[in-house]
């Protein structure tokens, strides 16, 4: 019989960190490509815009519009750089001079061809990888489906600093149980302060993986009750 147990509880694990293994956020993106934008302050240069194309990128391109907002010296200017030219090289730059108020905005869409219904489920949120950040920063995520599921959209509105990560469930957006998540159409994040200034660094962006996790360790210790009944029955 108590062999037996062992066998299920072996069974049990084994299945738990497989679960585990199978799972996979989707990447939204790497910010391995590279991308660079400048845009003077006040409200008379207007925004700055521009769309790359290149793997790691959820629908193939990414669409950045970077926009100086504050009424500080014309001279200040909002910087926005990805992939090798950002610090460390890989990750996502947004620089605000003193006296800008950035508002950095990415979409993926595919060029505004629409990602034609991607499959968000297999993540329970949208989150991101803080390298450094000075200030608290607000983003926006917005998650529109396609126009053949109904067009809505989710969005939710929060504040993270950093380092760490920072994770926003799908549960927690407004209008998300009016949005097909299987169908999603276009991501959209818009990170702002209107306050101050503030200079910050994200290393991806991707759907969260959290209840896999949590199994993984449930699997871990079905192995270590197991462990532990064997050398209680050797001794």
């Amino acid at each position: 019989p108590e062999m037996k147990k062992l066998h299920i509880l072996s069974l049990l694990a084994g299945s738990a960190l497989l679960w585990s293994a199978g799972a996979s956020a989707l990447l939204i993106d790497d910010f391995a490509t590279d991308q660079a934008l400048s845009v003077q302050n006040g409200s008379t240069n207007g925004p700055a815009g521009g769309s790359v194309a290149g793997p790691g990128i959820l629908g193939g391109t990414r669409n950045v519009v970077a926009d100086a907002t504050a009424t500080g010296p014309s001279s200040a200017f909002l910087d926005v750089v990805a992939g090798s030219g950002a610090t460390p090289p890989g990750s996502l730059n947004i620089s605000n001079a003193t006296g800008v108020n950035g508002v950095v905005i990415l979409t993926y869409d595919a060029a505004g061809a629409g990602l034609g219904g991607a499959d968000l489920t297999d993540g329970s949120g949208i989150g991101f990888q803080v390298i450094s950040i000075d200030l608290s920063v607000s983003v926006l995520i917005e998650l529109t489906e396609t126009a053949g599921a109904g067009g809505s959209t989710a969005s939710r509105v929060a504040s993270f600093a950093g380092p760490g990560p920072a994770s926003f469930s799908f549960a927690s957006f407004a209008n998300i149980a009016n949005v097909d998540l299987t169908s999603i159409d276009r991501v959209r994040l818009t990170f702002s302060n209107p306050a101050t200034a503030w200079d910050g660094a994200i290393d991806f962006i991707s759907t969260t993986i959290s209840e896999p996790s949590a199994i993984a360790l449930f699997g871990l210790g079905l192995l270590g009750l197991g462990a532990a009944r064997i050398r209680r029955a050797k001794a």
